[in-house]
Parts: structure tokens; sequence; C-alpha cells
């Protein structure tokens, strides 16, 4: 099987693992773990201004739709960026064994 094959297979397992365990983390309250294990998603929100719905002094963001598809747009990222990691490790891998 070609590097770029087995490297798209490990960076969308790794995705859809590490969303799937941020699920489970935010469902049992641990939210800073929840973001650790799904950081994409939550870094892409950042670009996203907050909608303040609060006072000067106590600020209350309120999300958007777009909140939610930047939040999804963390998936695909995840796999592009995981399984350009994964493609130099195998290939830093199958150099070494020959």
């Amino acid at each position: 099987m070609k590097n770029s094959v087995k490297s798209l297979i490990v960076g969308t397992f790794i995705t859809v693992s590490t969303f799937d365990f941020s699920y489970v983390a935010s469902v049992l309250k641990l939210i800073g773990l929840s973001h650790i294990l799904y950081w994409q998603g939550w870094w892409l929100q950042t670009f996203i201004p907050c909608l303040n719905i609060g006072t000067a002094e106590n600020p209350v963001c309120e999300g958007t739709p777009l909140n939610l598809v930047v939040f999804l747009l963390g998936i695909p990222f995840g796999i592009i960026l995981y399984s350009l990691l994964a493609y130099g490790v195998i290939s830093f891998w199958s150099r070494r064994a020959v």
C-alpha cells in the first residue's frame, strides 16, 4: 500500500478518534480535556468574533450557526494535518528500513 494511502487512513483514524473522545470528555464535564483532544475545532472558532449579549463589565458571548460550521471544519482540517504528519513519519521509517 502506498505511503499516501496509509497516511490518509492514519490521519482519518486519529481525527475521528480524538473527536469521539472529545465528545465523551465533554459529556463527562471534562471540558479542558475535551478542548485538548479536539483542539483544531476550538482553535478555528477563535477566528470568529464574539457576539456580546452581556454588559461591558460582564461579557457573555453568544454563538452563531457559523460557530458550529467552523467547529465541524476542524474535522477535515485535522484529517489533512494528521495525514501530513503521518506521511512524514511513515516516509522517515521507510527510508530508515532501506
